[in-house]
């Protein structure tokens, strides 16, 4: 299989034949959108990490040593 004849017979881009819960059967085209969303939010995140770490001249996995979470009491 090479690039040019990878779709020949039938199959669509990121098909690859296995699904055991019949996911996408149910509503495809929905699938297919919310796959897209997902993979282009990734790409931002991704894009995210490489510019703290090119402005801020630390590697990304220093910054969980001084992660401290945000925290709300709502009871208060």
């Amino acid at each position: 299989m090479v690039q040019g004849n990878m779709f020949d017979n039938g199959r669509k881009p990121g098909d690859f034949g296995f699904d055991p819960m019949g996911m996408g059967k149910k509503n495809l085209p929905s699938m297919q959108l919310k796959e897209l969303k997902n993979g282009r939010l990734a790409m931002l995140a991704f894009g995210g990490i490489i510019h703290q770490q090119l402005l801020s001249k630390v590697p990304t996995i220093a910054f969980f040593k001084v992660f401290k979470p945000l925290t709300f009491n709502l009871l208060n």
